[in-house]
């Protein structure tokens, strides 16, 4: 499957270059093109087990592979909407990123976690590769700017956070 999903991709030169400005806490990662995720990936989501728990009315998933808990990439493919492939970085058992590419290869999300908390970058872009939300989390709290823009460019929403409490700077 991995072969196959790699020759149906290799046309895609797209490459994530998007740089956003930051202020002084963000440390993005690079987000890795979807021509790069396939050679990479060799676990589909749907061939790991998963334990879930509830607390909180908050669901806690955990990954596992023939050896116990799973490490590296898996995916997902969804032909039903126009975010077609969604990647997911294990660790440990534990999602610590998540990358979504629309069907044309462009970027469609970047979110990072740690543990079970949305922890770093979280942004999002349109399908004709604007960008559309730009967060940070610390922790599971909204750290440093917030934006969110419109598809004309102009931002309709700016704050600024400090450990989830919204400040005037």
């Amino acid at each position: 499957m991995k072969y196959l999903l790699l020759l149906l991709f290799s046309a895609i030169t797209f490459h994530a270059t998007a740089q956003l400005a930051t202020d002084s806490v963000r440390n993005c990662p690079e987000i890795p093109s979807l021509r790069e995720l396939m050679t990479k990936v060799v676990t589909a989501m749907k061939d790991l087990t998963v334990e879930e728990e509830v607390r909180d009315h908050v669901t806690y998933r955990t990954y596992f592979d023939a050896t116990g808990l799973y490490t590296g990439w898996a995916y997902t493919l969804n032909t039903q909407t126009a975010h077609k492939f969604r990647f997911a970085l294990i660790e440990k058992g534990k999602v610590i990123r998540e990358v979504g590419y629309y069907g044309s290869g462009q970027v469609d999300f970047d979110f990072n976690f740690e543990g079970d908390n949305k922890s770093g970058c979280h942004i999002m872009w349109r399908e004709n590769g604007t960008l559309y939300i730009d967060e940070f989390y610390v922790d599971d709290k909204p750290h440093g700017w917030q934006l969110r823009i419109a598809a004309d460019g102009t931002v309709v929403r700016k704050e600024y956070f400090v450990n989830g409490v919204l400040s005037s700077e």
